[in-house]
């Protein structure tokens, strides 16, 4: 919440199947608040959220418009690795736009310092 109790963003995550071992997140924050680390901090505490609390969970991803280098940056700040490009993946104001792929696996986030 932000200075006024207003809401600023939401950290999401879906489960990809019904053994909740893969999952997607997602974010998303106002414009006014980038760039000072919320989101960093916000996305890693629910990687470390979602691994404590979802034991069979395995894989998390995420995937980001390749021109949000804001995005995929953060990706990179909480330790996930790029695994794909996905040309003209998805479609983004009416146009075909390519997308980039992140993940951490379970393995890979346990070995990390918390």
């Amino acid at each position: 919440m932000g200075a006024q109790n207003i809401p600023i963003g939401a950290v999401s995550i879906h489960f990809k199947n019904e053994e909740l071992t893969l999952a997607e997140l997602g974010w998303s924050i106002g414009e006014t608040y980038w760039g000072n680390g919320l989101t960093t901090e916000a996305v890693a505490a629910f990687l470390h959220a979602a691994f404590t609390h979802f034991p069979k969970l395995h894989k998390i991803y995420a995937k980001s418009d390749q021109r949000n280098i804001g995005s995929w940056r953060l990706m990179e700040k909480v330790h996930m690795q790029r695994e794909a490009l996905m040309r003209q993946h998805a479609v983004r104001r009416g146009e075909w736009t390519d997308q980039v792929w992140y993940a951490t696996l379970r393995s890979e986030w346990e070995n990390q310092k918390h």
